[in-house]
């Protein structure tokens, strides 16, 4: 993942969630709850055995009377027409494997996919396969796209000063129509003067920069955060650590699974996901290195 993608999902995950997903996902509004982000960290996005997706944001309905659903949430630094093809791909392996309640009985998820493109041109929403010939048969996939360059960057300005839209997508407007210009910036400024708490300007200035630069509008837009504290190396630090402890459980994950098979207890998997301590996941490969079985795995690292 680079780093034009690692300040995306900060900016999704990490600003307000449900603001931004109140954007993507608008209808979400109706009768629906956000209830997190759901845990995929052990199916590969496919195509990219090295990277995980971690934003799959669950709903479920506030009254009960509609199935939970999932959205697969993918952004791009740059377009790749296959998205559509792998994305409907993981939809349906986490159809298979991800479920609201495992058992008794078992409910699943509808899922979507949702597909954010920081640059390029738009690109079609749905992609089908249909043999010619025989009419009956036929494989689909249709998303939602976002293509932050066709969007009115001041009519987005205008949204979040109504209180329509969330602070949070301020974040995404150096990838926008019309950024390029200085007035744009300006008025960007004034909004989050007067709608971000102060102590957030750092986060915004460390996307915007990361966001402008992968927009070649750099020059344009470093007069409206360069004057501020910017916490670039404490956010940027923060990331790093987030690699580390990825690589780290994947090391784990990888030795368990060459040395016990592909299946390992569910609560082996839930207890290293929920560690967030490099030393202690180096402490745990070392243990995976050296014990004769997943029981004596599963009891030196605390599973129930």
């Amino acid at each position: 993942m680079n780093d034009f993608d690692k300040a995306a999902r900060y900016a999704i995950k990490r600003l307000n969630e449900e603001g931004f997903l109140r954007w993507i996902l608008p209808k979400s509004s109706n009768g629906w709850k956000w209830t997190g982000w759901l845990d995929t960290q052990t199916i590969a996005f496919p195509g990219e055995p090295d990277r995980r997706c971690d934003t799959v944001a669950a709903f479920e309905h506030v009254e009960q009377r509609k199935p939970p659903c999932a959205f697969v949430i993918e952004s791009q630094s740059e377009v790749k027409f296959d998205i559509l093809q792998r994305g409907g791909e993981y939809a349906l392996r986490l159809n298979r494997e991800v479920f609201y309640q495992a058992s008794n009985p078992q409910v699943p998820y509808t899922w979507g996919l949702v597909v954010l493109n920081l640059t390029g041109a738009e690109q079609a929403n749905e992609w089908a396969m249909k043999p010619e010939e025989f009419g009956e048969f036929e494989l689909s996939v249709k998303a939602k796209v976002f293509t932050l360059r066709e969007m009115d960057s001041a009519a987005i300005l205008s949204q979040i000063e109504a209180n329509e839209l969330s602070w949070a997508i301020l974040a995404w407007i150096p990838l926008m129509w019309g950024a390029e210009k200085s007035e744009t910036v300006e008025r960007w400024r004034r909004i989050v003067e007067s709608k971000v708490d102060q102590s957030r300007w750092g986060e915004l200035a460390w996307l915007v920069k990361f966001f402008a630069e992968l927009a070649k509008r750099s020059d344009v837009w470093k007069p409206g955060w360069e004057d501020w504290y910017v916490l670039k190396s404490q956010v940027g630090e923060e990331l790093r650590e987030e690699g580390r402890v990825s690589e780290r459980r994947e090391s784990v994950f990888d030795l368990l699974r060459g040395r016990f098979g592909n299946d390992l207890p569910p609560e082996v998997v839930s207890r290293l996901n929920a560690e967030l301590q490099v030393p202690i996941l180096t402490q745990w490969f070392r243990i995976a290195m050296n014990c004769p079985s997943l029981d004596v795995f599963r009891q030196q690292i605390g599973c129930p």
